[in-house]
């Protein structure tokens, strides 16, 4: 590649670095729902760069019980993508509960009770709310990439295999940590063996991890997976016995988005045998493959710069 031609290109792909801090990226909203018939909140947190990449897209991670786990959940991302950059850089959208009661009801199925009080579940008037308030919203908002991760934890994860089973189109992926699959007798268990392999869908991916924990059940949901092959649909598990059912889920939430974004990170060793021409046609691939438009990695943009200029070098001195 000519050596103008891949400096054009490389800066066209390299983050501006030092803006983010001078930027907000959280912020708290509220909406007025016509589905839910109440006001609901989002805490929404955006990369640090955001601002100075304007032409940049993100992917969108929806996470359910969002005031109780919004704080760990952007830590980890800060660390996860912003410092280490072990995937792109993304936007999180924590939905806000209004009163734990409620949140059992939208979070637990329709054919089931919800734990605590009993009330019957209303879990597709919650999804009908995400999929045609919360995510239009979103993507009218901000640069968004068309690729959405939906994330839940207990009976949080149960809505998301609920969902995954009754509107697989609604989401690229569903991550179900420590899901509450004992709720109703395993209600959600009959519901994989009706619906599971039935629904023409586009390919998407399933999460599933468990803690140090007993009752939840998840095996069997497990067994239905296992019994049928299941067209488009990827699913993975995975069992942290030195976690609890309150630490597991960002641990497990890290491992799902490593997977899910899997090849963003390269290894240094895996770079420095690339020629840097190589290494930027990877990451136009991988942002193809990923449906986003993102900076390469600022350690790898470094890598790319020093490789190319020792090559520069190095044909210099063969020419002396």
């Amino acid at each position: 590649m000519p050596y103008i031609k891949f400096i054009h290109i490389a800066f066209l792909l390299v983050p501006f670095l030092g803006f983010g801090a001078q930027f907000d990226t959280s912020q708290r909203i509220t909406l007025d729902s016509t589905i839910l018939q109440e006001k609901r909140t989002l805490q929404i947190l955006l990369p640090e760069n955001y601002q100075s990449n304007t032409s940049s897209t993100y992917p969108v991670i929806y996470l359910l019980d969002g005031d109780f786990n919004f704080h760990g959940v952007s830590g980890m991302l800060d660390m996860l993508s912003n410092k280490s950059e072990l995937i792109p850089n993304v936007i999180l959208v924590a939905i806000a509960d209004n009163g734990t009661e409620k949140y059992r009801e939208y979070m637990t199925p329709n054919n089931s009770n919800s734990p605590g009080k009993g009330n019957a579940g209303a879990a597709d008037i919650f999804l009908n709310y995400l999929n045609n308030e919360v995510q239009p919203y979103i993507d009218s908002h901000y640069r968004t990439a068309e690729h959405s991760t939906l994330v839940g934890h207990s009976v949080g994860g149960l809505f998301v295999l609920n969902s995954l089973l009754n509107a697989p189109e609604s989401f690229n992926n569903y991550v179900a940590v420590s899901p509450s699959v004992w709720v109703s007798d395993n209600a959600i268990v009959s519901q994989a063996n009706k619906l599971l392999g039935k629904t023409q869908h586009s390919p998407v991916s399933l999460y599933l991890s468990l803690g140090d924990e007993m009752q939840m059940h998840q095996y069997d949901f497990i067994h239905e997976l296992d019994a049928k092959p299941i067209p488009n649909l990827n699913w993975h598990f995975q069992h942290y016995p030195d976690e609890n059912h309150g630490s597991v889920i960002l641990i497990a939430l890290r491992d799902s988005l490593k997977h899910i974004f899997k090849g963003w990170h390269v290894p240094e060793r895996i770079l420095e045998q690339n020629t840097p021409s190589a290494t930027i046609d990877y990451y136009l691939t991988i942002q193809k493959e990923l449906k986003i438009k993102q900076p390469i990695p600022a350690s790898v943009f470094h890598i790319v710069i020093r490789q190319h200029y020792r090559q520069k070098k190095q044909k210099h001195y063969l020419n002396l």
